[in-house]
């Protein structure tokens, strides 16, 4: 029916919904290794050796299954409102959905947006019940899972595209009585405001020397690219709302239900 296959390495079907691996997931893997690592002999007590590598690659991989239950809850909620999904895809530090088609109506639309967020912040709560356990490596990857699942809940909740947040912004617009293309479009531009006041604060913090310099470059390429998934969410949204086309049309381009820039949410 004209649909794209989507790039990457299948490796699983998650509610029959191809689980696609993208080329830089393996480099995330072997950032958070070597983040992890320090932490992993410094507090959870693992000697500085290959173990402390050990235990930061295992908990990438948790990372990738957290961001992976975020997007497998988005497309269990997409199918449940009757639309079709692509695949569900996973990166370095971040995922998508790819859904073929918009909901219907703004229920929908928040309903689809919600349950992400939704499903990380139930993953902290459940988490969050080792850190009763004593201080050790256990206790440590109890935390990092908590920390992980709260930023992959709340921050794709500030209300901007392409975050998950400013879909739910985009149908509270639309429940209020404006056309989905100008809800998209404040939207979007809410998520550049976003992207700049997040640059504006990362520059900020590290002229006051308050957060060190990598850490807030880190923050700043964050916050380029979320601009850069807004701009792009600017420049399509309304124009395929107002051409109307249809889901499987071979002539238009599947749009990812949350585009990478976003969905990414960095661990």
């Amino acid at each position: 029916m004209g649909r794209r296959e989507v790039p990457g390495l299948r490796v699983a079907r998650v509610g029959g919904v191809p689980v696609v691996l993208r080329a830089p997931v393996l480099a995330g893997v072997v950032v958070v290794a070597w983040v992890f690592a320090p932490l992993a002999a410094r507090l959870g007590g693992v000697p500085r050796d290959a173990r402390s590598y050990l235990a930061g690659a295992a908990y990438a991989v948790l990372v990738l299954a957290c961001v992976l239950a975020h997007e497998a809850a988005h497309a269990c909620a997409a199918r449940r409102a009757g639309l079709p999904v692509a695949a569900v895809e996973v990166g370095a530090l971040h995922g998508g959905t790819r859904v073929l088609g918009e909901p219907g109506d703004p229920r929908g639309e928040a309903l689809v947006a919600a349950a992400g967020p939704a499903a990380s912040l139930v993953l902290a709560a459940l988490a969050s019940a080792a850190l009763l356990q004593p201080p050790g490596p256990g206790r440590l990857l109890a935390a990092e899972l908590v920390l992980t699942n709260l930023l992959l809940g709340l921050v794709n909740l500030l209300p901007g595209l392409p975050l998950d947040g400013g879909r739910l912004l985009l149908a509270l617009l639309w429940s209020r009585g404006r056309s989905r293309a100008d809800a998209a479009a404040l939207a979007a531009w809410s998520g550049i405001g976003l992207a700049g006041a997040a640059v504006l604060v990362a520059l900020a913090a590290a002229a006051a020397r308050r957060v060190p310099l990598a850490a807030a470059g880190a923050g700043a390429l964050a916050a380029a690219l979320l601009a850069a998934g807004a701009a792009r969410s600017l420049g399509t949204l309304p124009a395929a709302v107002q051409r109307g086309a249809p889901a499987d049309d071979p002539d238009q381009p599947d749009e990812p239900d949350q585009p990478d820039q976003h969905r990414r949410t960095s661990t």
